[in-house]
């Protein structure tokens, strides 16, 4: 009952109340047992013998550091392009063996090596958090702070991309001016610079593209559009008859027939200029050849700028 009573007092006061030192090292076994089962926290009591015996310690792991996200290459600023990228690095976590990135949508991973991740910045790209998961060696995970990347949108226009005119016919293409932004025309077979306005006054004699580069005042965000113009070139499939008279008294009709004819404004006839015409889309009528006229010769038909001789 003695010894009974005696582990009772050690538990509750404590050795140093109960024996004296030297009782303490006498039974320093039995304390030994006691304190370990009282499970004392970020503590190892060994025993204090020089001569082998039992030991008891406790490991308590280092919290896992928070893992930090930095900036290794392009900017936490990006346009919307499809072309813009960004390289990140996360640092912190010792030992680590996993990484879990999540970023917003239209992030594009396109190479990811250890600690770092390299994105592309879509064209639905939107503004966001990126954050990575990390687990380390001993499968403890920590998830870093968010890290903000920015997107600003592209500008944005509407109009028409294709256009159809007659040769000789003027054209003018773009959308209506927006004071936010820089406009620049440039022809696509080269750099040369057309104009700085929202829109461009064209007409080619053939096919052609023209480039438009919209760009940001604030953000400097840049677009491109292209825009293609497509001519309506003359042809002629017949004229009759192919023996004209001279006689003034009947001097007869000539009739030139094809197509694309809507912007015709000048006919000649070798050299002469033809006044007595009507004409269609498909069809032109010379009812008399210009006073001169004396021999066999080519017809001209102009349209502004451009000519066809047939």
């Amino acid at each position: 009952m003695k010894k009974l009573l005696l582990a009772i007092l050690t538990i509750v006061l404590g050795a140093s109340f109960i024996y004296p030192p030297a009782i303490i090292r006498a039974k320093d076994d039995v304390l030994l047992a006691v304190n370990s089962k009282a499970k004392l926290w970020d503590f190892s009591l060994k025993n204090t013998k020089e001569l082998s015996g039992p030991s008891i310690s406790n490991q308590v792991n280092a919290p896992l550091v928070a893992a930090s996200i930095s900036l290794v290459n392009g900017s936490n600023i990006n346009c919307a392009d499809g072309i813009s990228t960004l390289t990140l690095q996360v640092d912190g976590v010792i030992n680590a063996v996993n990484y879990v990135w999540d970023a917003p949508v239209g992030f594009a991973p396109q190479s990811q090596s250890v600690n770092q991740i390299t994105y592309r910045v879509s064209k639905d790209a939107v503004s966001g958090n990126v954050q990575v998961m990390v687990t380390d060696d001993l499968g403890e995970e920590t998830t870093s702070d968010p890290f903000l990347v920015t997107i600003n949108p592209l500008p944005s226009a509407t109009f028409s991309l294709e256009e159809t005119i007659s040769v000789g016919q003027t054209i003018l293409i773009g959308p209506e001016v927006n004071n936010s932004y820089n406009y620049s025309w440039t022809n696509t077979s080269s750099s040369t610079v057309l104009s700085l306005a929202s829109k461009l006054s064209v007409s080619p004699t053939q096919d052609a593209t023209y480039d438009l580069t919209i760009q940001d005042r604030t953000t400097l965000c840049e677009e491109t559009y292209r825009v293609q113009v497509f001519v309506k070139t003359p042809t002629v499939t017949e004229v009759s008859p192919g023996t004209y008279c001279l006689d003034v008294d009947n001097p007869g009709v000539i009739r030139i027939t094809g197509t694309d004819f809507d912007e015709l404004t000048g006919v000649l006839f070798d050299n002469f200029v033809v006044t007595d015409y009507v004409n269609t889309s498909n069809s032109i009528t010379v009812n008399s050849l210009p006073n001169g006229v004396t021999s066999s010769g080519f017809f001209t038909l102009q349209f502004g700028d451009f000519s066809k001789s047939f």
